[in-house]
């Protein structure tokens, strides 16, 4: 995949470097039989999820045979898709707002939103720079000339990274060094490749040889809570109610424990219990 550099530009949206993620990166699913290709339900998934929705998807179609086809992106991107009519047939929302948001419109069936995992926030370094930075106070060193977030505007990663950075009264003397990508994903990237000099990103795409990441105190931002949704236009809801049992279940939150999700505070609960 192609890198982008972010030379000398601070403070500003990096184009997004993961548009589309399709049925490629799921290499557990299989192509199309004698009789036809296999049935499909298409996923809005935030990019948080890039390397757990490959098991994900591979669980649910040794399950049903229906064979999963994510989309992932930032949260807020992929709800104005699916508020535009885009033909997806369940939302992955790396927050409330935005499934609540859907919801409270009608795009999704109000009545399947429901949280079903936290997705924490870590602080990361690239692993070339070695091990003499810690802390968020290392990124006060003049040697971090650049720090990656999401886009707050739309990414709930990035909107947490910059109340770390204000919780803890960093922001104003770091805001100059901040490079935004249009996803977590596209962070992590930036951290990974060296384009930054640390990130704040998703526990659950840290784990990678590029990258050494060491927590951030929780109480530094708001709960990264993930909800889901059935998009109201589908014509696949019994299979994507399928779907989210799938991941509510003990299997697919065994797979989600082994990318850095966490369960939630209390167990289940409706968005209106949330």
């Amino acid at each position: 995949m192609a890198r982008m550099g972010i030379g000398g530009v601070r403070g500003r949206v990096v184009p997004l470097l993961l548009v589309v993620l399709s049925g490629v990166i799921l290499p557990g699913c299989r192509g199309p039989s004698a009789d036809g290709p296999p049935p499909e339900l298409h996923v809005a998934a935030a990019s948080d999820l890039f390397g757990a929705m490959p098991e994900l998807a591979d669980a649910f179609e040794r399950r049903t045979g229906v064979r999963v086809v994510p989309v992932l992106g930032s949260s807020g991107q992929l709800a104005r898709q699916i508020e535009q009519g885009a033909p997806y047939d369940l939302f992955l929302s790396a927050n409330l707002d935005y499934a609540r948001r859907l919801a409270d419109s009608g795009a999704i069936d109000p009545a399947t939103v429901r949280p079903y995992a936290v997705g924490p926030l870590v602080l990361a370094f690239p692993a070339t720079a070695g091990t003499g930075r810690s802390g968020l106070g290392a990124l006060a060193d003049p040697e971090v000339r650049s720090i990656a977030l999401a886009n707050p505007d739309h990414a709930p990663y990035g909107k947490a990274g910059k109340q770390v950075l204000e919780r803890s009264g960093l922001w104003d003397s770091l805001e100059s060094k901040v490079v935004y990508g249009q996803s977590i994903r596209v962070a992590c990237r930036f951290v990974e490749s060296g384009q930054a000099d640390a990130g704040l990103i998703a526990r659950s795409l840290a784990d990678t040889p590029g990258i050494r990441w060491e927590p951030i105190d929780p109480a530094l931002h708001d709960p990264i809570e993930q909800y889901l949704g059935v998009v109201a236009a589908s014509d696949r809801r019994q299979t994507a109610l399928a779907f989210c049992e799938l991941l509510l279940g003990e299997e697919g939150r065994a797979i989600l424990r082994r990318f850095g999700f966490e369960g939630l505070a209390g167990g289940d609960r409706s968005a209106s219990g949330g």
